[in-house]
């Protein structure tokens, strides 16, 4: 009986605590361009600890990435980087020297948090996937 007491109590404190999970099933509406921008240069900034060159924003789409969750915003970012190595072909010839300008594309998740609009996840396209979604899917590759 006590067993059945102490099973009965933490199941009805496991559902509390899942009651207390926001229900809202409406999906955020997207801010705008300014807010988008914001966030978008704040990702990068702390992503990679650098200023952001001629950062510009693309396609946004609502995705459903991972089981569970409520749709996020997947925005195009893209940027101007440097090679850091050259760059060869299959036959061994040079492509592009160290320092060769050329567009980065990268996946930004954004969200509504209960502070506001953030991002969580700042990904470089050719890195595969953001939960369930392939980011080539979203965004185009990078300009090589």
């Amino acid at each position: 009986m006590i067993k059945l007491l102490k099973l009965s109590a933490i199941l009805g404190f496991v559902a509390g605590c899942a009651m207390d999970e926001p229900a809202s099933s409406s999906p955020a509406t997207l801010p705008d361009a300014s807010v988008i921008r914001s966030v978008a240069v704040d990702a990068y900034q702390h992503s990679f600890r650098r200023a952001e060159a001629d950062l510009r924003i693309g396609t946004v789409q609502q995705v459903n990435a991972f089981i569970g969750t409520q749709p996020d915003f997947f925005i195009c970012v893209s940027t101007t980087e440097k090679t850091v190595y050259s760059v060869y072909d299959n036959s061994g010839n040079m492509i592009a020297p160290v320092g060769t300008l050329f567009r980065q594309s990268y996946v930004m998740q954004m969200r509504e948090y209960p502070w506001g609009w953030g991002s969580g996840i700042f990904r470089r396209v050719e890195e595969g996937k953001i939960g369930l979604v392939r980011l080539l899917d979203v965004c185009p590759p990078s300009d090589r």
